[in-house]
């Protein structure tokens, strides 16, 4: 794919999308709660379902907001490769 250039700026070769206007914790929220208990994230034979991605989601966001981690605020992660892992971030 090539990317067009007009007047400076690089145009994407892709069709537009629509924004939808919520958070992007809602936006992730509606997603998850789509899919039922189907596998989410997959890693060898750790797996989990939407509806448990959802819980453990909600379980670190209460955590960091303990721990007095607040919006703005910046945060860095050193985790192993799962899929609970992968949730914290």
């Amino acid at each position: 794919l090539k990317a067009s250039i007009k007047d400076g700026i690089v145009c994407s070769p892709f069709p537009d999308v629509d924004i939808p206007d919520c958070s992007w914790y809602m936006f992730v929220e509606q997603k998850l709660l789509q899919f039922g208990q189907k596998a989410a994230l997959v890693r060898n034979s750790d797996s989990l379902t939407y509806p448990e991605t959802l819980s453990l989601l909600r379980c670190y966001a209460a955590g960091f907001q303990a721990k007095g981690i607040r919006r703005g605020d910046r945060v860095t992660c050193c985790l192993s490769n799962t899929p609970k892992n992968f949730v914290a971030l």
